[in-house]
C-alpha cells in the first residue's frame, strides 16, 4: 500500500492501515472528475459573463451611433495616434466622403485639401503634437487654438463650409480621446453671400462691383441650440463610460 500511495501522492503521509488501495483510487478519480466539472462550470460562467458584457457594449455603441446620427453633425473621435477610433456619425461619412472612418488620420479629414504651407494646417499639426501631453485643466486654452472653420473642396461645386469644435474625452484623469464636431454651414454662407450681393446691387446699381464679406467665423455647437448642446454632453458622458469599460 505504501509503495502505491507514494506513486500517486509523493510525500503525502500514507493512510491508516486497513484502508484498501481501491478506495483511495476511487477517491482520487472522484476528485479528478469533480475538478473537471468545476473547471467546466467556471468556464461556462465566464463565457456567459463575457457574452453579456459584449452585448452591453454593442448596445451602448448602437445607442451612441443613433445619438450621433440624430444630431445631424459630422462627429468622430481620435486618440493619441491621431486616427479615428470608436463610433462616428453617419453624417461624418457623408461630409468626408468615406464608407468607413475607422483608422483615418484626422488631418486627412479636416485638411485633405490644404497645402503643407497653409498656416492653419501647420498650426493644427503642432497642436496635435502636444495636446495629449497636456492636463485636463489646460483644455479650454488648448481648444481655443483649433481652427473654428474649415472649407472642404474650396472653389469647386462641392465646396463645403464646416464649423468645427473639439471636446475632450477624459479617462482616469487624463486626456484619452478628442471628439470632433463639424457642422455644415454651407447654406448659411451661401445666404450671407447672396444677401451681400443684393445689398451691393441696391447701393451701387446693377453694374457696381459686388463686395462679398470675408467668410464669417462659424459658431460652435453650443450656439446651435440648447437641445443639441444637451445631446452633446450626453454623448460625451457615454463615450467616457464606454472607454472606461474598455480599459477595465
Amino acid at each position: 500500500v505504501a509503495d502505491w500511495w507514494r506513486e500517486w501522492h509523493g510525500s503525502t503521509p500514507v493512510p491508516a492501515a486497513g484502508f484498501a488501495p481501491e478506495k483511495w483510487r476511487e477517491l482520487k478519480m472522484s476528485d479528478s472528475i469533480g475538478g473537471m466539472v468545476l473547471a467546466l462550470a467556471l468556464a461556462s460562467v465566464f463565457e456567459a459573463l463575457k457574452d453579456k458584457a459584449l452585448r452591453m457594449v454593442e448596445q451602448k455603441n448602437q445607442e451612441l451611433a443613433s445619438l450621433f446620427d440624430n444630431m445631424r453633425q459630422a462627429i468622430f473621435t481620435f486618440g493619441p495616434d491621431m486616427k479615428v477610433v470608436g463610433q462616428y456619425s453617419g453624417q461624418a461619412k457623408k461630409v468626408f466622403k468615406r464608407e468607413e472612418l475607422e483608422g483615418e488620420h484626422v488631418l486627412d479629414l479636416l485638411f485633405k485639401d490644404a497645402p503643407e504651407y497653409d498656416p492653419e494646417f501647420m498650426m493644427f499639426q503642432d497642436w496635435l503634437k502636444v495636446v495629449f501631453s497636456t492636463t485636463p485643466e489646460m483644455w479650454d486654452e488648448m481648444a481655443e487654438m483649433v481652427p473654428k472653420e474649415r472649407v472642404l473642396n474650396e472653389f469647386t461645386d462641392e465646396e463645403m463650409h464646416l464649423a468645427v469644435e473639439v471636446r475632450p474625452i477624459i479617462s482616469r484623469g487624463t486626456l484619452s480621446r478628442i471628439m470632433v464636431l463639424a457642422s455644415d454651414e454651407t447654406e448659411k454662407v451661401r445666404i450671407a453671400r447672396e444677401a451681400a450681393a443684393r445689398d451691393a446691387e441696391h447701393v451701387g446699381g446693377r453694374d457696381a462691383p459686388v463686395r462679398v464679406e470675408p467668410r464669417e467665423r462659424a459658431r460652435g455647437i453650443a450656439e446651435h441650440g440648447r437641445v443639441e448642446a444637451d445631446l452633446l454632453r450626453l454623448a460625451a458622458r457615454r463615450l467616457e463610460a464606454l472607454h472606461e469599460r474598455e480599459l477595465d
